[in-house]
């Protein structure tokens, strides 16, 4: 029989199991700063005490415009010890093993929207199959000659013609049967699948896709070839093959800053088989040009032109005065919407290019947001060297002292993706009219310089709608009055 001394023992063995394992799943107990930082790098055998008494040595401030602080301590100033500088550098914002430890791992598109059937292009299925194909080899020889004895079948090129061929696109509309076309419209944050066959039957020796790696380089319809990477930023390619399939798969980022049509092609047309010949299966994507409320802090601006803009568009050095990371300046400049996004190229409301985060690399910058639509698309982009804070932002973000998940402030259904390397990150939802949830802020820190100033994007809500609702309201009681005063 055990006395009380080792009842006592025991039970107080398990209230301190208990307080670790809140502590573990609690989010508003998660202090902030850099420190705070560092011992996420540390052992996970360490002391909680001691790890608390860390936390409490620094911390960061938020921007006034949240009115209310991240962080109860003074901040703390970089350190300029030897053995601070002598340290070796770690990253100290690591993804979790086990996702019962405090914050879950963050969400990515591919996983959340894997079973939709929205963005899909599968072209292994009959219509490119030249056993049921209705295109006969001779009736488009005899009827279709080109000039100079040229055949859409065994032409110059080898029945490969350049993708910027007019004659091509001609032999498309003609032959309506040969072509079997996929069309996806998107505003951003959809997962874009293209599936082809391979040349393991002989319904599909002669199949191509086209461009060869398709969604990481695509065909826009001057028939040039870009990278994808180039057209957007936040892409993210997933490619997996199996016995008889190719399969594509992307994600296309929220960053549209721009109209954009592209294609990928699997070309069967070069399969022939008792007298009949394949098809060719386009999928053709428009990308609708989209506002992202967040902040960019690695905005590069440059490029070739996608398609063509009317008007007269400001050159880079045509304007000295204003900061050229503030859109309201650029409005002020008198640039319509197209005009802005085209100058700017980017999607994001605020951004900052490499030369302005390098020069506040010592004191940081604090990027305000205001999101004013019901349907938001959030973004933040970390610059090279820097990491996410929360490491999952907009999953889980800071607010009034703690890290919370969205969750608890967005009472809808959110989408989140994040790259792979946690520097950049979106989310998605809709608000109902006039709703307002609480701000919150997301960092950039310093790999090298976890203490440094951070870059700070604070995200305040601002629902445009409540703004007319008033004009409506004023001018719903102005009205009258005034009609009654003149008569």
């Amino acid at each position: 029989m055990k006395n009380a001394g080792e009842g006592n023992a025991e039970e107080d063995e398990a209230v301190r199991r208990a307080q670790k394992k809140e502590e573990e799943f609690s989010f508003v107990a998660t202090r902030l700063g850099p420190s705070h930082l560092e011992t996420r790098t540390a052992k996970r055998g360490g002391s909680n005490k001691k790890r608390e008494q860390q936390e409490k040595k620094a911390c960061l401030a938020s921007a006034d415009m949240l009115n209310t602080p991240l962080c109860r301590y003074p901040p703390v100033q970089p350190s300029t010890s030897k053995n601070a500088a002598g340290k070796q550098q770690q990253r100290f914002i690591q993804a979790r093993d086990n996702p019962e430890e405090g914050i879950p791992p963050p969400q990515n598109a591919f996983a959340q929207l894997a079973n939709q059937m929205k963005g899909t292009c599968d072209f292994s299925k009959a219509p490119l199959n030249v056993s049921i194909s209705e295109n006969e080899i001779v009736a488009l020889l005899s009827g279709a000659e080109m000039p100079g004895g040229v055949s859409p079948v065994d032409g110059a090129s080898g029945g490969v013609t350049p993708p910027g061929d007019s004659r091509d696109d001609r032999r498309d509309d003609r032959r309506d049967g040969g072509v079997r076309h996929c069309v996806q419209f998107t505003k951003g944050f959809d997962v874009l699948t293209f599936v082809c066959p391979k040349k393991n039957t002989e319904d599909y020796l002669g199949v191509e896709i086209r461009p060869m790696n398709c969604f990481e380089t695509v065909r826009l319809p001057n028939g040039n070839s870009k990278k994808l990477s180039d057209v957007l930023k936040g892409v993210q390619l997933e490619n997996r093959d199996i016995d008889s399939l190719s399969i594509r798969k992307v994600f296309i980022p929220p960053t549209i800053w721009l109209n954009v049509i592209f294609e990928c092609t699997c070309d069967n047309s070069l399969t022939f088989r008792n007298n009949r010949m394949g098809a060719r299966g386009i999928m053709r994507v428009h990308l609708r040009k989209n506002i992202v409320f967040g902040c960019d802090f690695d905005h590069t601006a440059g490029g070739e032109p996608l398609t063509d803009v009317r008007g007269d568009v400001l050159a880079t050095d045509d304007t000295t005065e204003g900061d050229p990371g503030d859109w309201a300046f650029w409005r002020n400049s008198g640039l319509s919407a197209e005009q802005l996004s085209w100058r700017n190229q980017t999607a994001f409301s605020q951004f900052y290019t490499p030369g302005q985060v390098d020069d506040a690399k010592d004191k940081g910058i604090v990027c305000n947001v205001k999101i004013t639509k019901e349907e938001v698309y959030l973004g933040l982009v970390c610059p090279p060297g820097y990491e996410m804070y929360p490491s999952n932002c907009f999953e889980s973000v800071l607010y009034n002292d703690s890290i919370v998940r969205m969750s608890e402030m967005i009472k809808h259904r959110v989408t989140f993706h994040m790259d792979r390397n946690r520097r950049m990150s979106f989310a998605t939802f809709t608000l109902h009219r006039n709703e307002n949830p609480p701000g919150f802020s997301c960092l950039c820190l310093r790999l090298d310089a976890p203490e440094a100033p951070p870059l700070q994007a604070n995200f305040l809500y601002e629902n445009y709608q409540s703004f007319a609702f008033h004009f409506g309201l004023l001018y719903v009681l102005v009205v009258p009055l005034l009609l009654a005063l003149c008569l």
